[in-house]
């Protein structure tokens, strides 16, 4: 049996229906599949429909006794466009694994009362007992799973918020994932590693199972499917409702936010209204709506206008009639000040072995036009590598969706423990560096409030010191982190590059959006889905002739070649697997060989494929393109110092892992900043705040140059573009 998104959601809606004129039904589901005519939607798809009959609205969020739909529906309610079935199989499949490789004996348990009528109760008793602020003390009064599991409460309350909550929680995984015969595996969950250290193994086990389950029930497809395609048609919903609202109580707004430029601001003004300081501020006329406590309150209900993509908004606002708008005058983005932090060894420290000691040491210079200060520095690199080790294990854990008030306290300490993990980096690194030295803290600050808008370029020859998390870098003075600012941009200077002239976007921006999936390789649903995202993001720029998009599914190394020399395109963008093996010193894209098989390619062959090729900027949107596999005994480069080396101008690639809904989410806030005229700088900036206020881990991407100041040209400049 197959379903179409169409019919289900109408039989979904036609359930609704049928139990608001008859309550009775919803407790006798055989008679309401007896009164339903459509003969191939009945069974399976009715029974599932069923359990989230109760959908309603909550605070603004939609909530179900189902778990699964709520999860599913929060989810796509702040990523509509980034949350498809082959991700969701994956993700409720690897919550799955996480369980057994936790604790094998409460997976079963969990596993057999999902064959139990009871189950679902019994699983909603464990929700609200982790939910609630003290745990029972009487052992009897504690859920039977857990009785089952712990009979004498040896286990506390936090080691079963591990085992049971994460995102999603066992209560939102599909029952039918949880039944999957975890046999189909080899080997075992239990002898995986955590998912923080290895997330691809959890990845192909998940397809395995998945494979699996679909081999045994051709309807599995069903369980995900019918609850998303709900989920995306109420959303899309209440999305045209919150517009159509705004239309009928501020048909004056609605007036300015027709005109070009209009959404940008709209968002702009929600953001300051969400308490979102460091946004560039609109125009008086459009600050004079923020005393409107009544337009407030409506802009602080989900769901957000920043959620709802341009041609989104675009079709149900439509464009003002009368002839063209009165024309603005244009205000150039102002430029970037400079200032460079430079770290070398000492003479003293120069010939030592640096990796025997526990902190390294060396010289810091703050060097900007007028002054050159040093200062002796000691940097504990370890410290720093192990604390950003976690970051990847803190986010996946964490729920990737804004706290709300349906997010659990135990839910929401996950983020929240990572978002401390985060400032806790950005505060070591500011002592060890900058603020270590009262002259260079001074000297920063002064550059920092003195202008607009700095960069800061990070510079050394000794890999292990760029590759620092310098995103995170916190000022205390101003309660900012470098990462997620207009203020402040952070570049890793890549030394000895090839001197090249100048590179101007100009006034047609063209981009090769590049994806590959060998088979046997780690599934990743969301680079597909991302191709298809960037094509409806750029939908209305080619159709106004301003931005064009090429992409290519399944790539091999020919296929790139031909494309770059057909296209001439300014951006590179790349999404899909990478690597950087330090014990070999190999970097590389993983692209397609033609046959079937995976092909690397390493960083010095795609540093000859750019060479001369016209591109200004790469976006590697895959885990670890930034990272440099070199080592003291191997000068070996990464993908961005070859490509850099090699010309081109600035990259933007990946500290870390990140996870597969977080490339995409960066890869739609990012271009969306660039279509709307912001500088290179500033829309990497906006991608990573776009990601905090999602929840996900926005420090990752980082921004390589050889020189910074050919940035500034790295910028689209359509006529109607960002006026700053």
């Amino acid at each position: 049996m197959t379903t179409t998104p169409v019919a289900s959601v109408q039989l979904w809606h036609h359930i609704v229906q049928m139990i608001a004129t008859d309550p009775a039904l919803e407790e006798d589901p055989t008679a309401l599949v007896g009164r339903l005519t459509t003969s191939n939607m009945t069974g399976r798809v009715v029974e599932i429909l069923l359990r989230f009959a109760d959908a309603h609205a909550v605070a603004g969020s939609i909530v179900s006794r189902d778990g699964p739909f709520t999860y599913i529906v929060q989810t796509v309610g702040d990523q509509i466009g980034t949350t498809s079935a082959g991700w969701l199989h994956l993700h409720f499949f690897g919550r799955v694994l996480q369980l057994w490789h936790d604790d094998q004996h409460l997976a079963e348990i969990v596993r057999q009362a999902t064959h139990r009528d009871d189950y679902l109760t019994q699983i909603e008793a464990i929700d609200k007992w982790l939910d609630a602020q003290q745990a029972p003390h009487d052992l009897d009064e504690r859920p039977a799973l857990v009785r089952d599991r712990d009979p004498s409460g040896s286990l506390g309350s936090d080691r079963w918020r591990l085992l049971l909550s994460g995102s999603p929680r066992i209560s939102q995984v599909p029952l039918e994932y949880l039944r999957a015969d975890i046999a189909v595996l080899s080997p075992h969950p239990a002898t995986f590693p955590a998912y923080s250290e290895d997330p691809d193994s959890y990845h192909k086990a998940a397809q395995t199972m998945l494979d699996a389950a679909r081999a045994r029930d051709e309807d599995f497809d069903v369980y995900v499917k019918a609850r998303l395609d709900v989920a995306l048609d109420l959303v899309r919903r209440r999305r045209f409702a919150k517009v159509r609202m705004l239309e009928l109580g501020w048909p004056d707004l609605m007036e300015r936010v027709r005109t070009p430029g209009g959404i940008r601001r709209l968002r702009q003004l929600e953001a300051r209204i969400l308490g979102d300081t460091d946004v560039e501020a609109p125009s008086d006329a459009w600050l004079a709506y923020e005393s409107d406590e009544r337009l407030s309150e409506f802009l602080r209900i989900r769901p957000h206008f920043r959620t709802i993509y341009d041609d989104q908004l675009s079709r149900v606002v439509g464009t003002k009639e009368g002839g063209s708008p009165p024309a603005r005058p244009r205000v150039e983005w102002d430029p970037y000040a400079n200032i460079e932090l430079r770290l070398d060894p000492s003479d003293e420290t120069r010939a030592a072995q640096q990796h025997d000691r526990p902190r390294w040491q060396g010289i810091a210079r703050l060097i900007t036009d007028s002054d050159d200060h040093a200062w002796p520095v000691e940097i504990d690199v370890q410290e720093f590598r192990r604390a950003v080790a976690t970051l990847l294990g803190a986010y996946a854990s964490a729920p990737a969706i804004l706290l709300r008030p349906s997010t659990t306290i135990r839910d929401s300490a996950r983020l929240l423990d990572a978002t401390a993990t985060v400032e806790h980096i950005g505060e070591a690194l500011w002592q060890q560096t900058i603020g270590s030295d009262a002259g260079a803290t001074s000297r920063f600050l002064d550059a920092l409030t003195g202008s607009k808008r700095l960069r800061l370029t990070i510079s050394s020859d000794i890999a292990e010191l760029t590759d620092l998390p310098w995103e995170c870098l916190r000022i205390p003075a101003l309660r900012i982190m470098a990462g997620l600012t207009l203020k402040l941009s952070v570049v890793r200077r890549v030394n000895d590059t090839i001197n090249i002239a100048p590179r101007p976007v100009g006034t047609t921006l063209r981009v090769l959006a590049v994806h590959a999936q060998p088979p046997g390789v780690a599934p990743l649903p969301g680079a597909r889905q991302e191709l298809r995202l960037l094509r409806e993001s750029f939908a209305e720029a080619e159709q106004q002739g301003w931005a064009s998009i090429t992409t290519i599914e399944d790539a091999t190394e020919r296929d790139l070649r031909e494309s770059l020399l057909r296209v001439r395109p300014h951006v590179l963008h790349y999404t899909g697997h990478s690597m950087a093996d330090q014990t070999e010193g190999l970097a590389a894209l993983i692209l397609n060989d033609g046959t079937g098989e995976p092909f690397l390619l390493t960083a010095d062959k795609l540093a000859v494929q750019l060479w001369d090729s016209g591109v200004v900027l790469a976006v590697l949107n895959g885990c670890n393109t930034g990272v440099n596999p070199g080592s003291a005994d191997r000068a070996t480069f990464g993908m961005c110092q070859s490509i850099i080396r090699q010309g081109v101008p600035a990259v933007v690639a990946t500290t870390r892992g990140v996870l597969d809904n977080a490339a995409l989410r960066f890869a739609q806030e990012f271009y969306q900043a660039f279509m709307d005229g912001y500088p290179l700088e500033a829309c990497l900036a906006e991608a990573r705040k776009g990601l905090y206020m999602q929840g996900w881990d926005w420090s990752a991407w980082a921004l390589f140059a050889g020189d910074p100041a050919t940035l500034e040209l790295i910028r689209l400049r359509r006529l109607g573009g960002m006026i700053s």
